[in-house]
């Protein structure tokens, strides 16, 4: 045999044992966790090392709102993309918002003080009426009631929650239709973390109706309220000094109606998007029931058995939590939000009472809300329950999937968007592009891979390409911008950059003239030789076609920071921290680096780095769930290695005589 021979045995035997025990414990292990305990068959758990580390969830209000709303103050295009009846803000005018009041108001609007503070106005003079509403919406005045009052700190929130909370601000579908689809979320072995990431679209809607949080939303939108009338005040007051009529256009109402329309918006896109994943879900496990129930023996004519699948009764059941959930919680709140009418909850109007007075206010407004909702669907369930047992009674075995069946139905005559979700709009980053004004978006795109030959180039840059755009499919409104989606390439080896120098990439990108208009200036992409290995390493699928359904392994770009300093790297990230790029998947350049970042600029690249870096491959593949991290660590655990181990012996196994 020699020596390579025995070595080579006891490599395949000290694997198999390997492999065996694992085998052995990861079933046992899935057995108790999967077995029908008292309380029914359980989902596997995740534990505290799966959780991320938590971070401010950052100002209640999201800091790109103030310039979506004057987007639509000066345009008329409302976030829901409905045009508003009213007379728009003048663009000449857009010059008063960075202007000292002092600078252009009469009096007494140029005797403002500034913001307050702890200890009164923080300047004597006002700044412009922009500065002010900025020191509002980022929370400026309740961090300083916090740091020197008894208030509660912010609240912290994992990293993941947060950049989801964003999407779900900014009227981002959750998930994109090809992200699901590559993910094969609706696969029933992957049912655990399609539910994990449905409910994390229902706990942000349960975030932002706490109520210290719809407290913080009532108080920035009140005082921004309060702000822009004054500004209102003074920019009329300026025509009446010169015997001018005062404008027709009115801000104030036109801020009262971008809330109007922005909270219905978020609120319509996540109720469209869960209600529709959660409708194909409940399907696919029904049938799944239905089918094993039927494949009972027949033992006469008249009697046969059933077969009762009750880990499938128990997914069916957490689908309609969640159905129900959904429906109860994702809901914009805006409780005490000030209006021209000034109509609002007696518990809410005395609006110059203590933050916490008006919270422990709506507090009890929604919890008699909810009371109420959860109270009327327990009724008529039992109702539909107790007539279904009057007039047909059944074996007590099958009576819990008949009560399954009570609360299907209940629920769904009482939601209709159950059964028939609503239409998606179209997102705001999408509906930019239509402008007329607009010729060309998108991005510049260095190649920094020079080993392949012309061929293999041409065909990696292909199957990138494609998985770019796949990342589109499903998104509504996207044909009409297509024909303006630019990938503007340059190649490394004309402007001698070396290979895989991202460095030397934005200082060219940073000081060329060449670059297209309308392109990012903010951020490029690079590929480098790890962006080739993704692309053709052995989870990735060498076919273009297959290359779509991959999941969260699959081809990747490198993002650099154009604003990165390296000379301040180590100083300010840390030997191990950001650099100025991250990884990220092909298919979220368009629909999450673009509408998250370039567009909205809602979530800075140090954060999509942090993110990134829980992947496996430090890749960004969008925010995470526990489940998914779990997997993960599995991962690097070593299981799968084991279980490609275990292949592996198994194929050589089977290949010998």
């Amino acid at each position: 045999m020699g020596m390579f021979g025995i070595l080579w045995t006891c490599l395949h035997w000290v694997l198999a044992v390997a492999v065996g025990l694992f085998s052995f414990f990861f079933v046992a292990g899935m057995t108790l966790q999967w077995k029908e305990w008292r309380t029914g068959p359980q989902l596997r758990w995740t534990e505290a090392q799966d959780a991320e580390e938590k971070i401010p969830a950052g100002p209640a209000y999201e800091i790109p709102t103030l310039n979506i709303f004057l987007a639509a103050a000066t345009s008329g295009i409302m976030p829901d993309g409905n045009k508003t009846n009213l007379p728009l803000f003048p663009m000449e005018e857009m010059v008063t918002l960075y202007k000292k009041y002092e600078d252009w108001a009469p009096d007494p609007f140029n005797k403002l003080p500034g913001p307050p503070g702890i200890l009164g106005p923080s300047s004597p003079v006002s700044p412009a009426p922009l500065i002010r509403w900025m020191h509002i919406l980022g929370g400026l005045d309740d961090i300083l009631a916090m740091g020197f009052g008894s208030r509660t700190p912010p609240l912290s929130v994992e990293r993941s929650f947060k950049a989801m909370k964003t999407r779900v601000w900014l009227g981002l579908v959750p998930i994109t239709d090809a992200r699901w689809k590559a993910k094969d979320l609706d696969a029933t072995e992957n049912i655990e973390e399609a539910l994990a990431i449905i409910q994390q679209v229902v706990d942000v809607f349960k975030h932002l109706a706490k109520p210290a949080i719809q407290g913080d939303l009532r108080n920035i939108n009140n005082k921004l309220w309060a702000e822009i009338d004054i500004l209102q005040d003074a920019c009329n007051a300026v025509r009446t000094t010169k015997g001018e009529p005062i404008p027709d256009w009115n801000l104030t109402k036109l801020w009262e109606a971008f809330n109007k329309h922005h909270y219905k918006f978020i609120e319509q896109q996540a109720r469209s998007w869960t209600f529709t994943h959660l409708k194909t879900l409940h399907n696919i496990w029904k049938h799944k029931f239905i089918a094993t129930f039927q494949s009972g023996r027949e033992l006469n004519d008249k009697q046969a058995t059933v077969k009762i699948d009750h880990f499938d009764m128990m997914i069916m059941r957490k689908i309609q939590d969640l159905q129900f959930e959904a429906d109860l919680c994702v809901r914009s709140r805006t409780d005490g939000f000030l209006t021209a009418s000034r109509e609002m909850h007696p518990l809410l109007g005395k609006i110059n009472a203590p933050k916490e007075e008006l919270d422990r206010g709506y507090e009890s407004i929604e919890g008699s809300r909810m009371k109420a909702v959860r109270g009327a669907l327990e009724k008529k369930v039992q109702e539909r329950t107790k007539h279904r047992r009057s007039v047909a009674p059944i074996p007590a075995f099958l009576e819990a999937p008949s009560v399954n069946t009570d609360r299907e139905f209940t629920h769904k005559e009482m939601q209709s968007e159950i059964e028939t979700p609503l239409a998606m709009q179209v997102e705001r980053w999408v509906a930019m592009q239509m402008a007329e004004n607009v010729d060309r978006f998108g991005l510049v795109i260095y190649r920094l891979a020079y080993g392949p030959n012309e061929e293999e180039w041409k065909y990696s840059v292909r199957k990138l390409e494609a998985g770019i755009e796949t990342g589109l499919e499903g998104l509504v409104g996207i044909e009409d911008v297509k024909l303006k989606m630019t990938l503007h390439w340059i190649d490394g080896r004309d402007e001698n950059i070396p290979e895989g120098d991202i460095d030397a990439a934005r200082s060219h990108f940073k000081s060329t003239s060449t670059i297209p208009s309308g392109l990012a200036t903010t951020a490029l992409l690079a590929i480098t030789p790890d962006t080739l290995k993704s692309l053709f390493s052995k989870v990735s699928s060498e076919s273009l076609e297959d290359h779509k359904n991959e999941g969260d392994f699959r081809g990747f770009l490198h993002v650099i920071d154009a604003d990165f300093d390296p000379s301040k790297d180590e100083d300010e990230n840390g030997k191990n921290g950001y650099k100025g790029s991250f990884k990220i998947i092909d298919q979220l350049v368009w629909t999450d680096l673009f509408a998250n970042f370039v567009t909205s600029h809602a979530q800075n690249l140090k954060e999509y780095w942090a993110l990134a870096i829980g992947h496996p491959w430090g890749v960004y593949v969008g925010p995470t769930t526990a489940v998914k991290r779990r997997l993960w660590r599995e991962m690097n655990g070593g299981l799968g290695m084991l279980l490609e181990a275990s292949k592996n012996v198994s194929n050589e196994g089977s290949g010998r005589s």
